[in-house]
């Protein structure tokens, strides 16, 4: 019997700008994978289909690691994308050495391509990932309706804590605005990790986070979601 191939599940690949983090503006292809290990029930998830079993069920293809590089290679053919942004869902429940060695054969046959990876951060991260991807950890407050463990996330942070990586707080209230400063206060006041602060859609005015900001003299960036601006709302896909 011929060993299992480790695969992926692939609910979608598509190119647009990013619309979010360090890399706004920037022509992405998002290699969007299938399945969460949370729900966020305190706001409506904008990708509910990579989230929902019986949704994304009907959508998902699995690919091995060569597979996964050539459709990027293809992308990049076609548009010129070379940053490459794995989302989901939760991109590391997917098999990590599979996610791995996706970056490796494509940085050995082409050179350029870039990597960025947006998680919830409540998982382990694989040690091969940490050289090449650059990572954006969505923390999530209570807002959300979620409340994991900060052990794990904290020693994420601990990983990762390079300037080339962030940290983004979606707030849906006041009360999560604070929350996110004592994070930063405890745990990100000394880092080089770049801090990103945004509402979530339609819960809190982009105003009240400046604003915020400003009163509390944060080094924070206003994180927009410019592409659901460009394209209407979060409702759409393959933005």
């Amino acid at each position: 019997m011929q060993p299992r191939v480790p695969r992926v599940r692939l609910l979608e690949h598509y190119v647009s700008t990013q619309g979010e983090g360090p890399k706004v503006g920037m022509l992405t292809q998002f290699v969007r994978f299938a399945g969460c290990n949370l729900k966020c029930p305190g706001w409506p998830c904008d990708t509910p289909y990579a989230i929902e079993p019986e949704l994304f069920r009907q959508e998902q293809v699995t690919r091995d690691a060569g597979q996964l590089a050539d459709r990027i290679a293809g992308q990049y053919t076609v548009t010129g994308a070379t940053n490459i942004c794995f989302t989901g869902g939760e991109p590391l429940l997917q098999p990590q050495d599979v996610l791995a060695c996706t970056i490796n054969e494509l940085l050995e046959s082409y050179g350029f391509f870039r990597f960025e990876m947006f998680t919830n951060g409540t998982l382990p991260i694989a040690p091969e990932l940490l050289d090449e991807v650059d990572f954006v950890v969505d923390w999530k407050l209570p807002g959300s309706g979620e409340n994991p463990d900060d052990q794990i996330r904290i020693e994420n942070l601990e990983l990762i804590d390079t300037a080339n990586n962030s940290i983004k707080f979606t707030v849906s209230n006041v009360d999560d605005l604070k929350m996110a400063k004592g994070i930063w206060v405890n745990h990100l006041m000394e880092s080089p990790l770049q801090v990103f602060c945004g509402v979530s859609w339609g819960k809190l005015g982009n105003d009240v986070v400046l604003d915020f900001i400003k009163a509390n003299r944060l080094p924070w960036r206003l994180n927009v979601q410019t592409h659901n601006y460009i394209y209407g709302g979060p409702t759409q896909r393959g933005i």
